[in-house]
């Protein structure tokens, strides 16, 4: 069924493929997901989409990791952008956000640690994301894509900022950026909504402004209901898909961002690039809840009661 899938996204939508390496897989694990991984690659024909993958890790809490742990974490990404690379792929993406492990030393409230890698200021926070980076940049070369996503919400605080302001946002990225980043990927709840009061621009818009790298923007592009109401049922409700793209259009000619990230509307309906291309907005089918499968039930119980 998996391939399946991927072979009317690629083939059919020639979409971007996004691929999870886990940098604590076994070695048979690792000998499985790189199959899978060049099985990808073999699908997309060549030329025919960019490839990349997403390396997420949920360790311990950021805050009671040692030191040497730390280092092996460190290695572990630069092991799975490897793989990655070894498989085929265009470059790689770092997870670094919505209260995942990297976000959590990004994020005040939950890195509290006294040494090098914790502080008061986001300079000092984002001393291990960085040093991560640096390791995955390493490990694909000066020629991939090395993207990293961000965000300001986490799954347990809707209203969380790693950031307070665009001057704090152009150090974060500027130290993504010289750690080896040539991608940010700036992820909302949606992406039309201000990220800092006194401006209508959004959170990729700020980055593009303050940044001289390229930004994708991604959340709730041609959706109502953020993902959050999809995986907690958290009440939601933004601006429908034709509002949505007039909206992404508008944006986009503003030159808020370069890049547009997709998820739960290809999700639903796999022809829904072409089908928007078309205009032919009448017969995209809309996301359920349903939709989302497996992943409704790798929630987690704790996040589910704090929005409950």
């Amino acid at each position: 069924m998996r391939k399946k899938f991927y072979d009317t996204a690629v083939k059919q939508e020639k979409a971007v493929l996004v691929g999870i390496v886990t940098p604590d897989e076994t070695d048979a694990q690792e000998r499985e997901y790189l199959e899978e991984l060049e099985f990808l690659v073999d699908t997309a024909g060549g030329d025919t989409v960019k490839t990349f993958t997403q390396k997420v890790q949920r360790p311990d809490r950021a805050t009671f990791v040692g030191s040497g742990k730390l280092e092996e974490i460190r290695d572990s990404f630069a092991q799975a952008a490897r793989l990655a690379m070894r498989a085929g792929m265009d470059g790689v993406e770092i997870h670094a956000c919505h209260g995942f492990f990297l976000d959590e030393f990004l994020w005040a409230e939950t890195n509290l640690r006294e040494d090098r890698y914790g502080g008061p200021s986001i300079s000092d926070r984002l001393t291990y994301p960085a040093e991560v980076i640096s390791a995955v940049s390493d490990a694909v070369g000066p020629d991939a894509i090395l993207s990293i996503r961000l965000s300001q919400w986490k799954e347990a605080d809707y209203d969380a900022q790693i950031v307070a302001n665009p001057d704090e946002l152009k150090v974060l990225t500027a130290a993504m950026a010289h750690a080896g980043a040539n991608l940010l990927h700036m992820s909302c709840r949606r992406f039309y909504e201000p990220a800092f009061a006194g401006s209508d621009l959004g959170l990729a818009g700020w980055t593009k402004a303050v940044s001289t790298l390229p930004v994708i923007t991604v959340g709730s592009v041609g959706l109502a209901s953020d993902v959050m109401s999809a995986l907690v049922g958290t009440p939601s409700a933004g601006l429908e898909l034709e509002d949505s793209l007039v909206e992404l259009i508008k944006r986009f000619d503003r030159q808020e961002f370069d890049l547009v990230a997709v998820g739960r509307s290809l999700i639903a309906d796999p022809e829904w690039a072409a089908k928007v291309r078309a205009g032919n907005l009448q017969s995209i089918r809309p996301f359920q809840k349903d939709d989302l499968g497996k992943a409704l039930e790798m929630e987690p119980e704790a996040i589910k009661q704090i929005h409950a």
